[in-house]
Formats: structure tokens, C-alpha cells, sequence
């Protein structure tokens, strides 16, 4: 016996009517007239061998037989528009974010996204590169590479690489402010990320200066804002690296007095704990430490 298949728009039709119970009514909200759904339900009647409506001159009632298909097409119906809710969202092309400063991007993410898109080419990568630190769940981040102590609230970190620090700033600034000893920064103005210049207090002693308190300072703790201060000339930055690397190398800013310290800080790599077994954020996790285990620790001087 063959199957005995109806069009989706017949079952439209025959739904609509039979919720209404007016080929009018029905006519007017499927933008038909009411001879066409009229035909329709005729077609569907015959192709089923069942009467499903009684029509008489004024009223139109479903039969015994009508009221158990309508039934039976409200379940259908609800599966097939669920089953294909499912199934885009399954398919769809899902965005994954990634977040870090763009010295960091440039190093260790974005020459190595290629790998990632073609393993997971159904997958739309972007790269934030915004200096301030973005809410995760707000702002549907995915993964990111922080600078600090490890611990930020609702979010799993793991150690990616250490950082060093170093003396940075334009070569105008130390044009117009020259300096040939560590003592002499305390008549610059200094930037730092932390409020009790912890960076500068420790690269200091590494100079044998244990009493190091400038009278000019700036500090921004959000370690993208205080190197574009630096980068504008407003001071000397304690500068972690590779967070400057890419300035460095691009000669934006300079290295007034060359001796590299290891920092108290590292850079994690930084996510929401629910994303933890998400396998493209494992995808791109193993990317990233397999590019930063390569990465060179900058001698000391």
C-alpha cells in the first residue's frame, strides 16, 4: 500500500478550519479564498477516503473522524516545528569569542586561527581585542587570556605563561626625561597597573633600590589603558611582558634602562566553568598552550 502523504499546506488548512470551523474565516487568515480552501479540504477528504468536516447551509462541524485527525495533526505539527527548532540550533553557525589585548591576539591567537576554523569550520571565531575587562556571561565571551593573580569571581583560570617587567616609554618622553640609573625614574612620572606600584617597587629592588617612592604617579590597573598612556607619552610604564612586546618590536615604545625582572603575575587563560568540557573552547585552549610552551623567556640582564 503506498503511503499516503498530504501537502503542508492542505494540513495548514485543515487545521485552520478546523479550529474556526469557517472556510471563510480560514480563507481570510491563510490569505485564500474560501473556494480554494474549500478544494483543499475536499483533496484531503478524498485523499483519506474520511469525511472529516459536516457542512450544512449555515454551520460547519468536524466529524468523529475530523476531531481525531485534528488530534493527530496538532502532535504531528508540535514535533515537526520542535524537531526543527532542535535541529538550527544544532546546525546553525555558532559564534565563539575570544577576548585578550591585541599585543596578546597578535602573538598567540591570530596567526594560528586557521587551525581552529578549518577543524571547526561550522564555527564563526571572533576576537576582541577591548582593553577593559568584559563580563563573560553578559557579553557571551567564550575564553580569554588575562594578566594578574588568577583569581577573578565566576570564571576558571589556568596558567598559561609568567610574565617579566621592564622600564617602557616612548623616545620622546625619554628624550625630554633622561635617565642612565634606576634613581632616576623617581623624578618621571611612573605608570603601573597596581595602586601600591608593586611592579616598580619590585623591579627597583632588583636594582638595589629598597626605598623607591616617586612623587609622580599614574596608575591604571587595567594593563591595555596604561600602555596607551605610555604609548601617548604620559610617563614611564613598569611593562609586562609579552603584554608589549608587539610595541617594542614595532618600536612604538623603548626600553630606557634594560634589565628584565621576573613578575609576580602570569597570564591564565580564563573562561566560564560551564564551558569546560565545550569542545571548541578545548580546541582552542590546546592551541593556545601549544603556541605560549614555545614562546621564550626573555633573559635576564
Amino acid at each position: 500500500m503506498t503511503d499516503i502523504i498530504p501537502s503542508m499546506q492542505q494540513l495548514k488548512t485543515f487545521r485552520a478550519a478546523a479550529n474556526c470551523l469557517s472556510f471563510k474565516q480560514t480563507a481570510d487568515e491563510l490569505n485564500l479564498t474560501a473556494s480554494a480552501v474549500s478544494h483543499q479540504i475536499k483533496s484531503l477528504e478524498e485523499l483519506l477516503g474520511v469525511t472529516l468536516f459536516t457542512r450544512s447551509t449555515r454551520n460547519l462541524s468536524l466529524t468523529s473522524a475530523g476531531k481525531e485527525y485534528l488530534a493527530l495533526i496538532d502532535e504531528v505539527l508540535h514535533l515537526l516545528i520542535k524537531g526543527n527548532r532542535q535541529f538550527v540550533h544544532r546546525h546553525i553557525q555558532k559564534t565563539f569569542t575570544i577576548t585578550c589585548l591585541g599585543s596578546i591576539a597578535e602573538q598567540f591567537v591570530i596567526p594560528y586561527m586557521g587551525k581552529v576554523q578549518a577543524e571547526f569550520p561550522e564555527v564563526k571565531f571572533q576576537v576582541d581585542t577591548e582593553t577593559r575587562h568584559l563580563n563573560f556571561t553578559e557579553e557571551n565571551i567564550d575564553i580569554g587570556i588575562r594578566v594578574g593573580s588568577g583569581e577573578w569571581p565566576g570564571l576558571k583560570a589556568e596558567h598559561l605563561i609568567n610574565t617579566w617587567i621592564l622600564p617602557a616609554c616612548t623616545r620622546d618622553y625619554i628624550k625630554a626625561n633622561p635617565v642612565s640609573t634606576a634613581s632616576d625614574f623617581l623624578n618621571n612620572t611612573l605608570i603601573d597597573i597596581h595602586d601600591d606600584l608593586r611592579g616598580w617597587k619590585l623591579w627597583a629592588k632588583h636594582q638595589g633600590l629598597e626605598d623607591f617612592s616617586p612623587q609622580n604617579v599614574l596608575i591604571l590597573t587595567e594593563p591595555g589603558a596604561a600602555i596607551r598612556a605610555t604609548e601617548q607619552g604620559l610617563g614611564v610604564l613598569m611593562a609586562h611582558i609579552p603584554l608589549v612586546t608587539q610595541q617594542l618590536n614595532t618600536g612604538k615604545l623603548v626600553v630606557p634602562i634594560k634589565k628584565v625582572v621576573e613578575s609576580d603575575m602570569a597570564a591564565y587563560i580564563v573562561y566560564r566553568p560551564e564551558l569546560e568540557h565545550d569542545e571548541v573552547l578545548l580546541g582552542v585552549k590546546e592551541l593556545i598552550f601549544n603556541v605560549v610552551k614555545n614562546y621564550p623567556a626573555p633573559p635576564p640582564d
